[in-house]
């Protein structure tokens, strides 16, 4: 049997990668692939993406593969990879098989909460926190309110709540689908963190870059009266503002022209958290660049099938610019940094304009990806590039 190896997402698949065959017998479930070694395995070592498997006995078999991070030759969902062919095959045969590989999302579970700071308490959780749901069963006074903040880099939400609870411990309920947990949190005597309000991005911003103010405790109002943006020649520049509450971030929409200096005044009480502390005077400053620092591209697409995501990535898989269209269009992509990318196309078969990996008991293949090639983008120059696609893609 033979076959090649792909990545769900990335452009060069993992290297050493092992590839097997589980005979489809009396005994065969699907979790036998978390609890048993597979009846043959063989491995693609440190250059080849293909695999060949020989002297296999005739007979049904389900096929996988695994990036092993423990090399047991069992899934784990938290650590490896896996891809798997989606209907059984029959041996002898012919044909070529591809298996694309991919991670897994997580299962969702909490982890115990533990009381950080005064008034704060943080949930650990893997999984998916979209549908997560905390719920303080303890008494609460009537003035009682609360925010839920995510943390900026580690999987955790933050419980904020006012005013301070005379109690040695609070219950929560955790819920997300069919998961539920009760938790309770010993608070003791923890002095409550200090108000840091900070905007991003500092320094340069691009023309169709938004300007983000966050705050270190969950924001409760806001003033617009006591902010104004002004450009380098002293004029006033009209915003709008929208506020996101699980990352605490107030996002300042307004016109950006090439080579301009934006200062952004915020005079006292224009922010006012959860604790009613208030802001003091601050200032933020952001400069655009010359366009023809920048490049540009034209991407026209023949046979593409709709909605896609369309993306140039690094070379590491980040990225770096995005367009999501629904429709056959030309995609123009205007103010790119120099550099080398990758085109990388997501077919969004369910429309929900991300891409949803696989998920090996449910039998669900990841969302079908393109690859193109890397272009070079260079300053104050055009990149216009036809794609076609082909319908095996």
């Amino acid at each position: 049997m033979n076959g090649q190896i792909f990545d769900a997402l990335n452009k060069k698949p993992d290297t050493f990668v092992s590839v097997g065959l589980y005979e489809v017998d009396s005994t065969f479930n699907d979790s036998i692939i978390y609890k048993e070694n597979p009846k043959y395995v063989t491995n693609t070592l440190d250059s080849a993406t293909t695999f060949s498997i020989q002297n296999i006995k005739a007979g049904t078999y389900m096929l996988y593969a695994l990036k092993d991070a423990n090399q047991d030759n069992k899934f784990q969902q938290k650590t490896d990879k896996i891809g798997f062919y989606s209907h059984f095959i029959t041996v002898p045969t012919d044909s070529t098989y591809n298996l694309r590989l991919f991670s897994e999302n997580l299962d969702f579970r909490s982890f115990r909460p533990q009381n950080i700071a005064g008034q704060k308490i943080v949930f650990g959780y893997e999984g998916d926190y979209e549908h997560m749901h905390i719920d303080l069963l303890s008494d609460t006074p009537e003035d009682f309110k609360h925010r839920v903040t995510k943390d900026e880099k580690t999987d955790s939400l933050y419980y904020w709540y006012a005013p301070k609870i005379e109690a040695d411990s609070l219950v929560f309920k955790v819920t997300n689908k069919d998961f539920e947990k009760d938790y309770t949190v010993n608070l003791g005597d923890k002095k409550r963190d200090s108000l840091t309000i900070k905007a991003t991005p500092t320094g340069a911003i691009r023309v169709d870059e938004d300007l983000k103010v966050s705050g270190s405790i969950p924001f409760t109002a806001f003033d617009a009266s006591k902010i104004t943006i002004m450009d380098k020649d002293s004029t006033l520049v009209d915003y709008t503002t929208t506020f996101d509450t699980i990352t605490n971030n107030y996002i300042f929409n307004f016109k950006k022209t090439e080579d301009n200096t934006y200062e952004i005044q915020v005079l006292p009480e224009a922010f006012t958290d959860l604790f009613d502390t208030k802001n003091d005077t601050l200032n933020f400053n952001v400069k655009t660049k010359k366009s023809s620092e920048f490049g540009y591209a034209r991407f026209t697409l023949v046979n593409a099938t709709y909605p896609i995501i369309f993306q140039l990535v690094n070379e590491k898989g980040d990225v770096q610019y995005e367009q999501y269209s629904s429709k056959q269009e030309i995609l123009d992509f205007l103010n790119l940094t120099p550099g080398k990318y990758t085109i990388r196309v997501i077919f969004d078969t369910n429309g929900n304009k991300k891409f949803d990996t696989g998920n090996y008991l449910k039998k669900i293949q990841p969302e079908r990806v393109s690859f193109f090639k890397e272009i070079e983008i260079r300053a104050d120059w055009g990149y216009p590039e036809t794609l076609v696609f082909k319908e095996e893609e």
